[in-house]
Protein backbone atom coordinates (compact mmCIF):
# COMPACT_ATOMS: atom_id res chain seq x y z
CA UNK A 1 0.00 0.00 0.00
CA UNK A 2 1.23 3.48 -0.84
CA UNK A 3 2.05 5.95 1.91
CA UNK A 4 -0.82 8.24 2.93
CA UNK A 5 1.00 11.31 1.64
CA UNK A 6 1.49 9.69 -1.77
CA UNK A 7 -2.22 8.91 -1.97
CA UNK A 8 -3.04 12.53 -1.13
CA UNK A 9 -0.79 13.74 -3.95
CA UNK A 10 -2.53 11.39 -6.40
CA UNK A 11 -6.01 12.46 -5.24
CA UNK A 12 -5.26 16.17 -5.60
CA UNK A 13 -3.64 15.67 -9.01
CA UNK A 14 -6.68 13.77 -10.23
CA UNK A 15 -9.19 16.30 -8.89
CA UNK A 16 -7.25 19.28 -10.26
CA UNK A 17 -6.37 17.54 -13.52
CA UNK A 18 -2.62 18.01 -13.29
CA UNK A 19 0.18 15.50 -13.64
CA UNK A 20 2.07 14.33 -10.57
CA UNK A 21 5.39 15.14 -12.25
CA UNK A 22 4.31 18.73 -12.85
CA UNK A 23 3.19 19.24 -9.25
CA UNK A 24 6.49 17.90 -7.97
CA UNK A 25 8.51 19.95 -10.47
CA UNK A 26 9.89 23.46 -9.98
CA UNK A 27 7.28 24.99 -12.33
CA UNK A 28 5.41 27.93 -10.85
CA UNK A 29 2.24 28.11 -12.91
CA UNK A 30 -0.67 29.27 -10.72
CA UNK A 31 -2.63 26.06 -11.32
CA UNK A 32 0.32 23.98 -10.09
CA UNK A 33 1.08 26.26 -7.14
CA UNK A 34 -2.50 26.01 -5.87
CA UNK A 35 -2.41 22.23 -6.24
CA UNK A 36 0.84 22.14 -4.21
CA UNK A 37 -0.71 24.30 -1.50
CA UNK A 38 -3.68 21.94 -1.27
CA UNK A 39 -1.35 18.94 -1.11
CA UNK A 40 0.75 20.53 1.64
CA UNK A 41 -2.32 21.44 3.67
CA UNK A 42 -3.95 18.04 3.31
CA UNK A 43 -0.77 16.18 4.24
CA UNK A 44 -0.31 18.47 7.25
CA UNK A 45 -3.92 17.93 8.41
CA UNK A 46 -4.34 14.24 7.58
CA UNK A 47 -0.97 12.84 8.70
CA UNK A 48 1.39 13.31 11.59
CA UNK A 49 4.28 14.39 9.36
CA UNK A 50 6.33 17.45 10.31
CA UNK A 51 6.85 20.30 7.86
CA UNK A 52 10.38 18.99 7.29
CA UNK A 53 9.03 15.55 6.37
CA UNK A 54 6.35 17.02 4.12
CA UNK A 55 9.01 19.06 2.37
CA UNK A 56 11.05 15.92 1.76
CA UNK A 57 7.98 14.22 0.25
CA UNK A 58 7.34 16.97 -2.28
CA UNK A 59 10.82 18.37 -2.84
CA UNK A 60 10.47 21.64 -0.97
CA UNK A 61 11.87 23.02 2.28
CA UNK A 62 9.89 23.35 5.51
CA UNK A 63 9.42 27.13 5.18
CA UNK A 64 7.79 26.65 1.79
CA UNK A 65 5.48 24.06 3.33
CA UNK A 66 4.48 26.44 6.13
CA UNK A 67 3.81 29.21 3.60
CA UNK A 68 1.78 26.89 1.37
CA UNK A 69 -0.36 25.61 4.24
CA UNK A 70 -1.11 29.15 5.42
CA UNK A 71 -1.95 30.35 1.91
CA UNK A 72 -4.26 27.40 1.27
CA UNK A 73 -6.06 27.97 4.57
CA UNK A 74 -6.50 31.67 3.73
CA UNK A 75 -7.84 30.85 0.28
CA UNK A 76 -10.18 28.06 1.35
CA UNK A 77 -11.36 29.70 4.53
CA UNK A 78 -10.25 26.85 6.79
Amino acid sequence: MAAKWSTIIDEVCKSRRVFRGEVLSRKRYPKLVRARWEIMSRIRNETKLSTYQIGDCIGRDHATVLYGVRRWEEMSGE
